[in-house]
């Protein structure tokens, strides 16, 4: 049996992190939840993630210093940069990530849309059948 791949969500928004994680299960990932920065380099060393989901501001500490985290780790996680912000600072971002070589899945704006998460994750969205 395949062990299931894991996600990490660093966002401090507790309704994003809630749909984030909820997501997370439904596209087969287990999940941690951070909200804030603080923690991370633990929890990348101890869970080992294959996906991490990054809010670019959090209140301890800016997302950008996470990119530079997993770098340095070398980490070959896809990566999805997420925030509120404009989409030009999200867009920065992501090519920030991809000259420090990390493995960009996309950059996406709050509300997060799940299709385009699953697409940018790399995980098929599986929708729930309907009874008739």
């Amino acid at each position: 049996m395949s062990e299931r791949p894991r996600l990490i969500v660093v966002d401090d928004e507790p309704a994003i992190a809630a749909q984030l994680t909820r997501l997370g299960g439904a596209l087969g990932f287990e999940v941690r939840t951070l909200k804030r920065a603080r923690g991370f380099a633990r929890a990348l060393h101890r869970f080992r993630p294959s996906a991490v989901v990054i809010d670019l501001a959090l209140p301890d500490d800016a997302g950008i210093w996470l990119l530079r985290r997993l770098a340095r780790e070398k980490s070959p996680a896809r990566v999805v940069v997420i925030s509120g912000l404009d989409a030009r600072l999200r867009e920065a971002a992501a090519r920030l990530a991809r000259a420090y070589g990390l493995d960009v899945g996309g950059a996406l704006g709050k509300p997060i849309d799940e299709a385009a998460l699953a697409a940018a994750l790399g995980a098929p969205l599986k929708r729930r059948r309907r009874r008739a």
